[in-house]
């Protein structure tokens, strides 16, 4: 069980890291790119919050939700590219919403009892649906910025490590999904047959993040069943 629980967060640790790399792209970290065109005198790497030329005049862009990849790539490429595309950029912004919640659901696993795996499944549920929509709109965007680019002889387009980087997040919070369910479902299996020790009945009552609180009824003859009278109703 620990084994199991232990690769649910070793997973979602590895999904919150390499969505937070994804999060920081150019402009921010301009050699991290969801898409790079390169030709001989320029080399554009477009990011979640902008874009950079690492060649030719070395600058980036300001920092902004959405930005104008359509006309700047248009123009770079001579190729005419849907304005729909910029607007489109503006989805980009939740590689950052993924991070946050696959951070959240991390820390749950890693500091809640079995039972926390409740509030660590929804959180990875949620970071999950939020890193497949925002994987399907990299590849649909970037894609076709990049069949356009590539229509210019001189222009050599592909994606870049970022777009990859979101791919195998999203594939490890679907896993991550898995486990934690797993887990949650054999902590409430668990809590439900409660403890008996030494000559005491044990009861437990567990917060919302599995804490556990104990109490002891003294003198009270163990019986062949463990008692839990502080059961939630969904445990019933």
């Amino acid at each position: 069980m620990n084994f199991i629980i232990h690769i649910g967060t070793f997973l979602l640790l590895v999904a919150f890291v390499l969505l937070l790399v994804a999060s920081i792209s150019a402009p921010v970290v301009k050699h991290v790119a969801f898409l790079t065109a390169k030709s001989a005198q320029h080399t554009f790497r477009y990011g979640a919050w902008g874009w950079c030329d690492t060649l030719g005049t070395n600058v980036c862009t300001g920092r902004s939700v959405g930005y104008p990849l359509a006309e700047q790539a248009g123009a770079f490429s001579g190729q005419q590219i849907a304005h729909s595309v910029s607007s489109t950029t503006r989805a980009l912004v939740m590689h950052p919403i993924a991070c946050v919640l696959s951070f959240i659901a991390f820390v749950i696993c890693a500091t809640a009892d079995r039972f926390g795996f409740l509030g660590a499944t929804l959180f990875t549920s949620l970071a999950f649906i939020f890193s497949f929509i925002v994987m399907v709109i990299d590849f649909a965007l970037f894609g076709r910025a990049k069949r356009n680019l590539n229509k210019n002889p001189g222009i050599s387009a592909q994606y870049g490590s970022a777009t990859w980087l979101t791919l195998v997040a999203t594939l490890c919070l679907f896993f991550a999904l898995f486990f934690t369910f797993f887990s949650c479902c054999v902590g409430r299996r668990d809590n439900a047959r409660g403890h008996v020790e030494s000559g005491h009945v044990t009861t437990e009552k567990r917060g919302l993040f599995g804490n556990k609180h104990h109490r002891h009824v003294d003198g009270a003859a163990a019986p062949a069943t463990t008692v839990n009278n502080d059961r939630r109703f969904w445990q019933r």
